[in-house]
């Protein structure tokens, strides 16, 4: 069993991501108690075992909803409009990350006071050297939008694509999007993914992605 946890009070920040062959009754009990001071999600993807909704309901699961995974192959991103005066940076591993991390905190629906945590949970990964790029898009010199590129296994993997609620619609996403997809191009991966919300399909859509599979998110109720 695959569990993350970010210790931020913020169900998409903790949880199981996969589960294996075994005693998932035994381990749907352990992953509760885990996780019995903070919200949490359980991720059904299409490397779970088969049967595990079923058995993830008749334990007192409910579904919360879904997240579809797209995909699109990194040499096929579309170009789409952005203001011209818009620049793209990586940011340094070394970088302030205060900026970056607080344009997406509220789309993500995390509170403000759990910002200063999620700061330093930003500081403390140790994914290998490379692999971890973080976007900044910014206008009159401002983050504006942000974007991430985690590589793993071949892929590019996009993440935290997120705009700030006063630059929204002027492809700002769009653009932090192409960005982490084309780097992930240049560093051999042939293929990137994203799971996407509902509001942020269509955009996709419209870069070249097509949806390949699907999460269903699963909750449990407090022990």
């Amino acid at each position: 069993m695959t569990l993350y946890s970010t210790g931020l009070r913020h169900p998409q920040l903790n949880g199981v991501m996969w589960m294996g062959p075994g005693d998932l009754g035994a381990r749907i009990g352990e992953a509760r108690r885990c996780f019995a001071d903070l919200p949490w999600l359980w991720w059904v993807g299409p490397d779970s075992v088969s049967g595990t909704l079923d058995v993830l309901i008749d334990q007192g699961g409910f579904r919360v909803g879904v997240s579809p995974v797209m995909a699109i192959r990194t040499d096929m991103i579309a170009p789409l409009p952005h203001p011209q005066e818009l620049t793209i940076e990586r940011l340094p591993p070394d970088a302030d990350l205060t900026a970056w991390v607080r344009t997406y905190v509220a789309p993500m629906g995390i509170a403000d006071d759990q910002i200063p945590a999620m700061i330093r949970a930003e500081q403390a990964r140790t994914d290998p050297p490379g692999s971890l790029v973080r976007f900044a898009a910014r206008m009159d010199g401002e983050i504006v939008a942000v974007s991430e590129l985690l590589m793993r296994d071949g892929v590019a993997g996009i993440y935290l694509v997120a705009t700030d609620a006063a630059w929204r619609r002027r492809g700002l996403g769009a653009a932090v999007t192409a960005a982490a997809v084309r780097l992930g191009g240049q560093l051999g991966a042939r293929i990137a993914t994203l799971q996407a919300t509902p509001a942020g399909q269509h955009l996709y859509r419209r870069l070249g992605f097509v949806t390949v599979s699907e999460y269903r998110i699963m909750s449990f109720p407090p022990l």
